[in-house]
């Protein structure tokens, strides 16, 4: 019998807790909505995708915490299977917040041509195009890994899927409303690393 992997909620809480509070606060003091998953005017596919990850994100959110107690068979993929899923985890929860930070108030989940945005180009942005994507990507896996189970590898596939599409989007985007600014920061700097 596998005990509880308390140590996992630390990543967990640090990312989604800071999801929730730059939400919060940009909504609060700069009147901005955040979640532009499904809203707004766009293409039926960009739509449907974000719709589709509205639902993997929450789904992800619960089997992480029900992987948290156990609650699914776990497999035997090694010893220190539990640190090293932490670390990874934890680095994504930190890459997240570096690119939160460096978003500023240009940060949205989903795509909305009626949001002003600026192109943000400074922190961790000069390492990476999609740092929030990178960092939930590690963040995924590294629970995944600490607490392994086919459910929630399963699912961390299919959101890294989701993800990549999303990001081919929004690059779609960007480009036609940055133009050329955007395209010379593509030119410099990768997608993910």
């Amino acid at each position: 019998m596998y005990k509880p992997n308390y140590l996992i909620l630390i990543p967990i809480i640090v990312f989604y807790g800071a999801y929730i509070t730059k939400a919060i606060l940009l909504n609060k003091r700069q009147g901005i909505s955040v979640n532009r998953l499904g809203r707004g005017e766009k293409a039926t596919y960009t739509r449907i995708l974000e719709i589709f990850l509205i639902i993997i994100t929450l789904s992800m959110l619960v089997l992480q915490l029900l992987s948290v107690f156990n609650v699914f068979p776990i497999l035997n993929i090694g010893k220190y299977n539990k640190i090293i899923g932490f670390i990874i985890a934890f680095v994504g929860a930190i890459i997240f917040v570096m690119a939160l930070i460096a978003m500023k108030n240009s940060w949205r989940a989903g795509i909305d041509k009626t949001q002003n945005t600026s192109l943000r180009t400074s922190g961790i942005l000069k390492l990476s195009r999609n740092p929030a994507f990178l960092g939930f990507d590690l963040f995924y896996i590294g629970v995944a890994y600490a607490n392994p189970n086919i459910i929630i590898f399963v699912m961390v596939l299919v959101s890294l899927i989701l993800f990549h599409l999303q990001i081919l989007e929004e690059e779609k985007f960007l480009s036609i409303i940055f133009g050329d600014d955007y395209r010379a920061y593509k030119e410099k700097v990768r997608r993910y690393v």
